[in-house]
């Protein structure tokens, strides 16, 4: 063989981390934005099995097969919640990428993981702090 022996070629993923500054002022950025929405509650004021009306920036997407659901993580800067839809043929949820903002309608429970989430919540994709 010419020119010696073949190499896999492997795949090169650059990770970027963020200062803890960098984080903070992105956090800030999102409670101001959070805040600027109506009639809409803090994260870390939800309680469970009451209805609430929800702002936050998607940080998290995931689709489970398996579980037939999509599942989304929103943040307001102060807090964390999940959202979960069944997988139809409307997958309308998928728009709702990391760094857009979300308005979720609905009733939070806890999960089998103790952790806040709503269930087949109603949503408005709205632009998010880095998009306006």
């Amino acid at each position: 063989m010419e020119g010696g022996p073949i190499r896999p070629h492997l795949a090169q993923t650059s990770w970027t981390r963020t200062r803890p500054d960098q984080e903070r002022k992105w956090l800030e950025k999102i409670r101001l934005w959070a805040a600027s929405k109506d009639d809409c509650l803090w994260l870390d004021k939800v309680e469970t099995y009451l209805p609430s009306r929800v702002a936050g920036v998607v940080t998290h997407l995931r689709i489970d097969p398996r579980a037939g659901v999509i599942e989304v993580v929103i943040t307001d800067g102060r807090a964390t919640l999940g959202a979960q839809w069944p997988i139809d043929r409307r997958v309308e949820q998928l728009r709702a990428a990391p760094g857009v903002g979300l308005v979720l309608e609905g009733m939070a429970l806890i999960d089998g993981r103790g952790e806040l989430v709503m269930v087949n919540p109603v949503f408005e994709i709205v632009p998010g702090p880095r998009q306006q």
